[in-house]
């Protein structure tokens, strides 16, 4: 089973949201999430944390959660189930070559 850490983070946001965690596992950035603290969120979301960026199988759009247990369990679920298959690189337009 991977090995789930949480290192806390000041992150640059609006307002006065900026209390985070870098969630690491087995020692690897796999997301950021921030608590939603700020009086201009509605009460009912108001202290959940927020995923702020994910990375590899952790990669996803936002999402909210209860707690940071909640988010220990998802990211052990993402990592174990892997990439998503539907990934494709980036096109690129244009030339690559040096300047």
């Amino acid at each position: 089973m991977p090995t789930v850490e949480f290192e806390p983070a000041q992150i640059l946001l609006f307002g006065d949201d900026c209390h985070g965690q870098l969630v690491l596992i087995n020692g690897r950035l796999a997301a950021v999430v921030t608590r939603l603290t700020a009086e201009s969120y509605p009460e009912d979301v108001r202290g959940l944390w927020q995923l702020e960026a994910g990375f590899g199988p952790c990669g996803a759009s936002a999402r909210l959660f209860g707690s940071l247990h909640d988010v220990k369990c998802w990211t052990i679920e993402a990592y174990q189930s892997g990439f998503q298959s539907s990934w494709e690189p980036l096109s690129v337009e244009g030339s690559l070559e040096a300047a």
